[in-house]
């Protein structure tokens, strides 16, 4: 998340991603992602990995 002023009031952050902007857009559209997400503070990756395995569901990087 970037320091940016709020686009709307509620709940909204700037987010920057490691890869291009393009790639991550391409990754969303050809897996008909939801184009809402969750943000947590800190890093859950290997957690959320885990139980990804544990039900079965495909983990899709988008960093």
């Amino acid at each position: 998340m970037m320091r940016a002023p709020k686009s709307f009031t509620g709940t909204s952050g700037v987010l920057r991603f490691d890869r291009p902007a393009t790639e991550v857009l391409d990754t969303i559209l050809r897996m008909g992602l939801e184009h809402h997400v969750s943000i947590v503070y800190g890093d859950y990756r290997a957690e959320l990995r885990s139980f990804a395995r544990l039900v079965g569901l495909e983990v899709v990087e988008l960093a």
